[in-house]
């Protein structure tokens, strides 16, 4: 069945479009003909009247038949094609959003670590403010081992052009609501529609420092967000055989903790 199937598509290939250009050749044989009005006398002309009907079959049979042979192989490539489509859209692709609500910046009451000293980190509470993106795979197939990224921090002046920071290597930014900082930096499988929200910058009423969410805070970076100023974030999630573009974030610093603001570009 599925070969019988399989060969009427290949006669209906075959014979697509076929009449309409045996006809346009037909038609410009009778026109060339037409034109010998000018040089052959009426009975020349009417001796080559079968011309036309000549060129018709026999664009017809060899279009047919040059159709047919290689109608398998042009179904083939559209088959391939369509797979290829259809496993693209399966593929993992994680995309990452930001949006002006509580679900993205965050007033929450932490227990933050100091990040500083890690080797003799403090555990003190507080209220502090968190900004925050998500991450989502629009894909079907799971994205395995994901890991959010910081991959550039720039400072942008008055004129709002951006000024690159002493920013090195790629630093790995928290996922949101786990249970331990080893937890945090882990990866993660992301699953179809399922979201997971990633830590960027927070702010506490005990610091009063605007503090990138990255393990391990280099002290440059500390020192670029001691001073009020909008700072551009590029962010991406990596995981294996997902896609997913680079993010851009603006945190916009006041010098007060409860005052965080962040945009997209």
């Amino acid at each position: 069945m599925a070969v019988g199937a399989f060969y009427w598509r290949c006669i209906k290939r075959a014979f697509s479009g076929k009449f309409a250009k045996a006809e346009f050749a037909s038609a410009l044989a009778a026109t060339v003909l037409g034109g010998g009005v000018l040089i052959w006398s009426p009975a020349e002309i009417e001796a080559w009247n079968w011309v036309p009907l000549a060129v018709f079959a026999a664009v017809f049979v060899g279009t047919v038949t040059v159709g047919f042979v290689y109608a398998p192989y042009e179904l083939y490539s559209i088959e391939c094609a369509a797979r290829r489509e259809l496993e693209k859209e399966r593929e993992p692709n994680i995309l990452i959003e930001f949006e002006n609500s509580a679900d993205f910046i965050t007033p929450t009451p932490v227990s933050l670590t100091h990040q500083y000293q890690p080797d003799t980190a403090t555990r003190r509470s507080g209220r502090g403010y968190w900004v925050r993106v998500k991450a989502t795979n629009l894909g079907d197939m799971v994205a395995e081992r994901c890991r959010p990224f910081l991959l550039g921090v720039e400072v942008l002046v008055k004129n709002g052009t951006p000024k690159q920071t002493k920013f090195a290597d790629p630093l790995c930014l928290l996922w949101a609501n786990k249970r331990s900082r080893d937890e945090s930096t882990s990866p993660i499988d992301l699953y179809h529609d399922v979201p997971q929200f990633i830590d960027v910058v927070a702010a506490d009423n005990k610091q009063n420092r605007l503090i990138l969410q990255v393990d391990p805070l280099p002290a440059r970076l500390q020192e670029i967000l001691k001073y009020p100023g909008i700072f551009r974030l590029t962010i991406q999630v990596v995981g294996e055989g997902a896609r997913s573009d680079a993010f851009q974030l603006d945190v916009v610093w006041t010098g007060q903790w409860n005052e965080l603001i962040a945009r997209t570009i």
